[in-house]
């Protein structure tokens, strides 16, 4: 899922100019082409951006790290400084971080000082209410990259339908891979809601005229819920893996609870497990989701 949102910014580098170009000004502005993204002149090799442009002919004038966070991971605190510093050193011009953040709590954390002594560093970061809302299916068409972002943010909220509809007209019709591809990480990414409005919107596309092939194999085989189901079960293992780490031993019955979560609730644990201390915090986290309607 990380890789699949890391596409969306290489399939359309200009994507980030755009969504950093209120703070950046005309230093965003010209040329812009995807350069090497492991970090590896003075420091480790594990360090590594998601993607790294440089604006610019010749020499760049500014170079953009460019990092997709889905929840918080409080190690990029202590590398994102390095990106940008790193980055500077290597191209000789400045260098920045843009962190674009799935969710508010995300973008929340992310904006908060990085402190080292009297230095202080502060990522830009772009979350749900920064990405516009792409409501016309011709804009869709001329950047699905951010078409699919703002159907992410926006599709299953209050009006995310028409965002989704400018969607589904850009992406019906595209060659089977790059379709496909668009397509499923905007629906593992949505809620419930939103996902369901995708699959009217797609069924009714169906049903009135003709689809590319692949869309028409993706809701006839029922391929959308076994993508949602897979997609559950991998999110299930990667949040038991981060509680056993952090907590120890969860035992089956717990074990059990967490793997029968849906996926949104499965997001949510992640990001609630980072304050937990102990197995009572998880209890009383499934205990209060259970409560829940």
């Amino acid at each position: 899922m990380h890789e699949a949102l890391v596409e969306l910014f290489r399939e359309q580098p200009t994507l980030a100019l755009g969504l950093a170009s209120a703070e950046l000004g005309t230093d965003a502005v010209g040329p812009v082409r995807m350069v090497d993204s492991a970090l590896t002149d003075a420091i480790p090799a594990s360090y590594a951006a998601d993607v790294v442009l440089a604006i610019g002919r010749r020499r760049p004038r500014l170079v953009i790290a460019v990092e997709v966070q889905r929840a918080r991971d409080p190690g990029k605190r202590f590398s994102w400084p390095v990106y940008a510093w790193t980055l500077r050193a290597r191209h000789r011009c400045p260098a920045v971080v843009l962190v674009w953040a799935a969710t508010r709590p995300v973008a929340q954390w992310a904006r908060g000082a990085i402190t080292n002594g009297p230095a202080t560093f502060r990522p830009i970061v772009v979350g749900p209410d920064d990405i516009p809302r792409v409501t016309s299916s011709a804009q869709a068409s001329a950047d699905l990259s951010l078409a699919a972002l703002s159907a992410i943010a926006h599709g299953g909220s209050s009006g995310g339908r028409l965002v989704l509809a400018a969607f589904v007209d850009a992406v019906v019709g595209l060659p089977s891979g790059k379709g496909r591809t668009y397509h499923d990480v905007v629906a593992a990414s949505l809620n419930g809601r939103g996902r369901a409005v995708l699959e009217e919107l797609m069924t009714y596309r169906q049903n009135k005229e003709p689809l590319s092939e692949w869309a028409r194999g993706h809701y006839f085989t029922g391929r959308a819920e076994g993508m949602a189901e897979g997609m559950a079960e991998g999110e299930a293992r990667l949040v038991l893996r981060q509680l056993a780490r952090r907590l120890g031993l969860l035992g089956p019955e717990r074990q059990a609870a967490i793997t029968a979560l849906p996926i949104d609730a499965l997001e949510a644990l992640g990001e609630a497990l980072l304050d937990f201390q102990t197995l009572d915090d998880l209890d009383g986290w499934l205990a209060a989701r259970a409560k829940q309607p």
